[in-house]
């Protein structure tokens, strides 16, 4: 009996590109021969958590075999609407404060996938401090869902307090919101990004308002560096298209998205973009361009 796979996501070509890539991974795995697999990308045309929900609620009712929600913010609505369909999920913030489940571990829950997630802002930060070390205003691109994180305030306090400085908190949520980058830029010496709405969904105009603050960034996302940002310290997994093709496998095989185990980064990569670098009037210590997993 032929299956049928339900990925949701935005209709921006970024979201077009994941798309054609997840069916290549299902493809190769073997996982659409074996259950004559039709995948279907469904677009979403809002962030409004209401919409979301209603586009969800259509998809459950047309009964599919799983669904595939390749953001925090979408399997959130989709385990709102349904705890039936196996849901395989991916997650920048960590899924655990997310809401999503009560631990890696010990879940009992229609929810499998893989997380970008583990703590390594602290690591960040030094490495911005390392390579800007008059840098002492720092602006913090964030979300709400970052900042709603349980360990968000405790880090801005103690990672303040460690560094001498002084973080500008800049809560970026929809594109209408760069502008806040701007205005804070006067009062900030160099920028942390993190984990975000914008990291994930505009990317490319993000990269753009930073650059144009003339004030270096370090970004979350090797990407980042590759359009020109200064530099980037990323947890990796190397190919989560892969993961989502095997673990849809599973699923239609009959195993438990519980019994899944939920995959994470198991290593980092520090990128440094040199041009953008001598752009800013950085001068770049050999050690630490050494320790650079890429020079750009």
């Amino acid at each position: 009996m032929a299956k049928r796979v339900v990925y949701v996501n935005f209709g921006h070509d970024r979201a077009k590109a994941a798309f054609a890539k997840l069916r290549k991974a299902l493809e190769e795995e073997g996982v659409t021969r074996r259950y004559s697999l039709s995948v279907e990308h469904v677009t979403l045309d809002s962030f409004d958590p209401q919409e979301v929900r209603t586009l969800f609620s259509h998809q459950v009712a047309s009964h599919p075999d799983v669904l595939v929600a390749p953001s925090s913010f979408m399997a959130i609505e989709a385990r709102a609407v349904t705890r039936e369909v196996p849901i395989i999920f991916a997650s920048r913030p960590d899924p655990v404060d997310a809401g999503l489940m009560r631990s890696l571990d010990e879940r009992d829950t229609n929810l499998a996938g893989l997380t970008l997630y583990l703590p390594v802002d602290w690591k960040r930060l030094e490495l911005l401090r390392e390579s800007v070390p008059a840098a002492r205003r720092v602006g913090i691109v964030v979300d709400h869902y970052w900042l709603g994180e349980s360990v968000a305030q405790r880090y801005l306090a103690e990672s303040a307090a460690a560094f001498g400085i002084r973080w500008v908190v800049v809560e970026v949520n929809e594109q209408r919101d760069l502008g806040k980058i701007t205005a804070a830029a006067p009062g900030v010496d160099a920028w942390l990004v993190t984990k975000t709405i914008a990291a994930g969904e505009f990317p490319e105009r993000l990269v753009k308002v930073l650059e144009a603050t003339r004030k270096p960034a370090l970004y979350p996302e090797t990407r980042f560096a590759e359009m020109g940002g200064y530099m980037s310290y990323d947890a990796v997994i190397d190919d989560p298209f892969r993961v989502f093709a095997r673990q849809i496998g599973l699923v239609l095989a009959g195993v438990p998205p519980a019994r899944i185990p939920v995959v994470r980064p198991k290593r980092f990569e520090l990128v440094v973009n040199t041009a953008a670098a001598r752009g800013f009037g950085v001068k770049l210590d050999r050690h630490l361009i050494a320790r650079a997993d890429r020079v750009l």
